[in-house]
């Protein structure tokens, strides 16, 4: 695969090698690196092929010249208005500024492509980085989709909840991505602890979503009467350890779940839970949102900031409190 980096920092340059070779891995990656608007746009005239263009947003125009905000985009500008000009296959904006420019989001947005926070002393970045090369990658054989377990639990004797709405509207929200065929999810009501088990040994899902009740000692699942049935954090921890399990992401969509989740984090994992009660509406909103971000392969952190603003949008006196553990640590 063939990679351009557009950046006017080396040490920004080096950090992005790094990732793209490891990611890469064991395959070697051809890396070409530009510092200004001029010099990208000559390269794509001479360059035949581009897999992918990692563009800083906030350039020099020329070389000697003094950094000019969204000069960046000078160079989507003449890619779209100039066919002689090669087309990067995919382009991932990035830019130190934060909040990101609205007019910088809209670009990216119109045109389907990530835009990014990139701070060297972060990671979330080179997470959206990696991924993104990961699904570019030629595939031999099977293509390897990423797996998604959806499974929601109300016992009857709790109060109900409108579990089945929340999960169709994850699925629907992933067969809107732009990468939807990427993904495989698996989407179970009515769940016992024998389903769970069935569902993370079989599938080895990368994301697990567990919705329904919770007292922040366990989730309620379901007994074979359909009554409840509470799983206890340790038990959930064993099972996560299972030899060939695959998870990299657990959300706990249920009520009172952030120190469970701040627990099961120290698996390597991210986790996210909920510091209080939560409700239907609330839950909906939040998983739409996060998984828009998963639809679009952005990081787990990325994903989950995506979350808190469509919950924030529709529910502005919200009090329900969504958290981000990752080995112990809140992830802000």
């Amino acid at each position: 695969m063939v990679f351009l980096i557009v950046d006017d920092q080396d040490i920004k340059i080096q950090r992005i090698s790094l990732v793209i070779q490891e990611a890469m891995s064991p395959d070697k990656p051809i890396i070409l690196s530009v510092n200004n608007v001029s010099q990208a746009v000559f390269l794509l005239q001479e360059q035949s092929h581009i897999d992918l263009m990692i563009l800083d947003l906030n350039l020099p125009v020329r070389h000697g010249e003094d950094v000019k905000p969204l000069a960046g985009l000078n160079v989507i500008k003449e890619i779209t208005r100039r066919p002689a000009i090669t087309r990067p296959k995919y382009i991932i904006g990035n830019t130190a500024e934060n909040p990101i420019r609205p007019e910088a989001i809209r670009f990216f947005e119109r045109e389907g492509w990530v835009l990014i926070s990139l701070h060297l002393n972060q990671s979330d970045w080179e997470e959206t980085i990696a991924n993104r090369i990961q699904y570019s990658k030629p595939q031999t054989g099977i293509s390897i989709l990423r797996k998604i377990v959806l499974l929601a639990s109300s016992p009857k004797n709790l109060r109900g909840l409108n579990v089945g709405t929340e999960l169709r509207k994850i699925e629907d929200t992933i067969r809107m991505a732009t990468h939807r065929d990427k993904f495989t999810i698996v989407s179970k009501s009515g769940g016992m602890y024998t389903n769970l088990v069935r569902e993370i040994i079989s599938h080895k899902p990368e994301i697990l979503h567990l919705s329904g009740h919770g007292d922040g000692e366990g989730i309620a699942m379901e007994d074979e009467n359909g009554n409840c049935d509470y799983v206890p954090l340790e038990t959930l921890e064993s099972l996560l350890k299972v030899d060939g399990l695959k998870t990299s992401c657990i959300i706990l969509n249920t009520c009172y779940s952030a120190q469970q989740a701040k627990s099961l984090s120290l698996n390597n994992l991210y986790v996210i839970g909920m510091t209080n009660s939560t409700v239907d509406n609330y839950a909906e909103s939040f998983s739409q949102g996060f998984y828009q971000g998963i639809g679009e392969l952005t990081s787990i952190p990325v994903a989950f900031q995506l979350g808190i603003a469509s919950l924030q949008k529709s529910h502005p006196h919200q009090v329900t409190n969504p958290q981000l553990w990752f080995k112990g640590n809140l992830v802000n």
